[in-house]
């Protein structure tokens, strides 16, 4: 059973309204507090249900811990073999480094294709409960392939599922292959490993893999004063073959790193990119490029990033004329979906329906999708925000 998308997981990162005394119900203040917890309410509702697209989600990312004990159980994975061990558990870890651990070992429970199949379905089942009708989904191949995983089962699976997602849950989808510039979580690139390029050329070459769906690359890297030299010829290979290009940067490293993103690699978009705040140059550039940010709040919080969310600089990048998305990035791990965003940055940081609005619009407008399928979402968005009632 699906768990609930605004349940629990995402009381951590809310705010808490607690009733007025008795004594109070008929003030004035008392009026207005339950006014705003109406309106607050509504808004939440809104925001769940708006036609969106969600641009920043891995999908090893969405491994919750039941799947992960399902797919290890199948593929003959002991639970000693596993550093989490109970499968009604969430996730605990420490920090940055200790998210990655975890996230790298337990990718070991992905073998084979239905794996795959299984984990991205899983994702699309809860994508569309969101109101999210288009998804562009990271998938870090090296992960996998160095644990002999072929690229095919990877894609294939991946790719099946998000075709059985549009035609049973009206849910478009994009892959997008995400490279590590110094070989990943633990060092540098492994003897026998495929280097991006070649790896992507034999994507390209053969044809028992899907990649009608793939739509371009992505990127990352564990120093944060790399300045992506290493990544350069490898984006512009993708360039090359009609691949898209993102980039992780100004998270885990600087402002300057953002700025190399734009500069260096020329992407189509920055991933997180929420520490270009720090820098008014940075922030000008991007504003001035209109290059988008497919921002996620809460696993900046929950990563140690920023204290709380109150002092993540989400507002101010809006106000500083920021194209922005908002988005999940790990939800399994995080313990916050897509709705789980929304309803924070609407209690916390006082999100209004137009913003809410221009969030979902700017999800479709940067996205990958066609221009028929983006004309299409925006359709539902303007007949949806037409016909909700505030007043419920």
């Amino acid at each position: 059973m699906t768990p609930s998308l605004l349940g629990s997981a995402a009381n951590r990162f809310s705010v808490k309204i607690l009733p007025s005394s008795p004594s109070s119900c008929f003030s004035p203040a008392h009026r207005r507090s339950f006014a705003q917890l109406r309106n607050t309410k509504a808004l939440i509702q809104y925001a769940n249900r708006i036609p969106k697209a969600e641009l920043h989600v891995h999908v090893e990312g969405t491994l919750y811990p039941s799947l992960l004990h399902r797919f290890a159980n199948r593929n003959g994975i002991p639970t000693s073999a596993l550093q989490h061990k109970d499968p009604q558990t969430e996730y605990e870890f420490e920090g940055y480094s200790g998210f990655i651990d975890l996230y790298s070992s337990n990718c070991q429970v992905l073998v084979n294709e239905p794996d795959f199949y299984e984990l991205t379905r899983d994702y699309f089942v809860r994508a569309r409960q969101q109101g999210i009708r288009h998804a562009e989904v990271f998938c870090d191949p090296q992960l996998h392939t160095r644990r002999g995983v072929p690229i095919s089962t990877i894609i294939n699976g991946i790719c099946n599922a998000m075709d059985t997602a549009e035609t049973e849950m009206g849910v478009s989808g994009k892959l997008i292959l995400c490279y590590f510039e110094d070989g990943g979580p633990h060092g540098h690139r492994r003897k026998g490993e495929m280097d991006p390029i070649e790896e992507l050329r034999s994507v390209q070459e053969d044809p028992n893999i899907k990649k009608d769906r793939l739509a371009g690359i992505g990127g990352y890297s564990y120093d944060p004063n790399a300045p992506y030299k290493q990544l350069k010829p490898v984006y512009e290979y993708a360039r090359s073959v009609g691949l898209k290009t993102v980039v992780h940067a100004g998270e885990y490293g600087p402002a300057s790193s953002v700025r190399e993103a734009i500069k260096t690699l020329r992407v189509d978009r920055v991933d997180h990119g929420v520490r270009s705040a720090e820098d008014l140059t940075v922030l000008r550039l991007v504003e001035r490029t209109k290059t988008p940010l497919t921002v996620c709040p809460l696993s900046n919080v929950r990563l140690g990033f920023y204290e709380s969310l109150q002092k993540h600089p989400l507002r101010m990048l809006m106000q500083g004329g920021c194209l922005l998305t908002l988005n999940s990035d790990d939800p399994a791990y995080i313990g916050a979906s897509l709705s789980d965003n929304f309803r924070s940055c609407i209690e916390q940081l006082h999100l209004s329906r137009g913003e809410i609005k221009t969030l979902a619009i700017n999800s479709v407008d940067v996205s990958f999708a066609s221009d028929a399928r983006k004309e299409a979402i925006r359709q539902e968005i303007e007949k949806y925000d037409s016909s909700f009632n505030m007043n419920l």
